[in-house]
């Protein structure tokens, strides 16, 4: 399966500022929501529903990696700033 990008969750996220970031809550519902109509096709490696809770997995530490690597690179900028 090729990898998708979950344009709902974008824009449920953008306009998001990176020094506060989501708190692990937050974040799981908000890629709830955009994931609501993900339906990853099924085949002889993996169910359709196996998928699904796999994506989520991935894409939730995908984006508090994301949002981690954006708060140092904030940190690290402003304090050279001073």
């Amino acid at each position: 399966m090729d990898p998708i990008r979950l344009h709902a969750v974008e824009r449920l996220l953008e306009g998001t500022p990176v020094m506060n970031p989501l708190n692990s809550q937050k974040l799981l519902t908000t890629l709830q929501e955009g994931m609501a109509t993900f339906r990853p096709p099924a085949d002889i490696r993996a169910s359709s529903s196996y998928r699904r809770v796999s994506g989520m997995g991935l894409a939730y530490r995908a984006l508090e990696e994301a949002m981690n690597v954006a708060s140092w690179r904030s940190m690290v900028s402003s304090e050279r700033g001073s």
